[in-house]
């Protein structure tokens, strides 16, 4: 471009991380404390709380990471992790102070669970290109030849 500074978007530039996360674990949840999230079941407190649609009645937090299980049976195999952008930053410091991925969190998962049930992983985009690599037009042009997955919704723009 002459007289003028042309800059191209690198996808260099573009960093994902996970923003949220609900599993549905088949398991005791001190086995899931312990074992999975690589935190001492004693570190955490036992409280009286919901999640919606579902039954459990108290969870155990460690910080931000919430793990919801029933409190009048607690060695019952079943407990949901359900992890907010910052609880998921939480466990990704975790998981680097033992030189652990998010891929090894997910294939421990999968390892020590009778059954496991993805119900929600978000991933976030932060692009830091001054001309952005995802501009609204590649985004909808995406949404548009459906090169994305959503649980039953469809796009709409406004």
């Amino acid at each position: 471009m002459k007289g003028g500074v042309f800059t191209i978007a690198k996808a260099k530039f573009v960093t994902a991380k996970l923003d949220w996360i609900k599993i549905r674990l088949w398991e005791q949840p001190e086995i899931i404390i312990n074992e999975l999230l690589g935190i001492e079941i004693i570190d955490c407190e036992l409280s009286d709380g919901q999640l919606r649609f579902y039954d459990y009645d108290s969870y155990y937090s460690y910080g931000l990471i919430h793990v919801y299980t029933y409190r009048n049976a607690l060695s019952t195999p079943d407990c949901c992790i359900q992890l907010s952008g910052q609880a998921c930053t939480q466990l990704e410091i975790i998981l680097e102070s033992k030189s652990l991925t998010w891929a090894k969190f997910f294939q421990v998962a999968l390892e020590i669970c009778e059954k496991v049930e993805f119900l929600r992983l978000d991933c976030a985009l932060d692009d830091k290109n001054r001309v952005p690599y995802f501009t609204v037009e590649k985004l909808i042009s995406k949404a548009k030849k459906n090169l994305y997955w959503s649980n039953g919704r469809e796009y709409s723009i406004n």
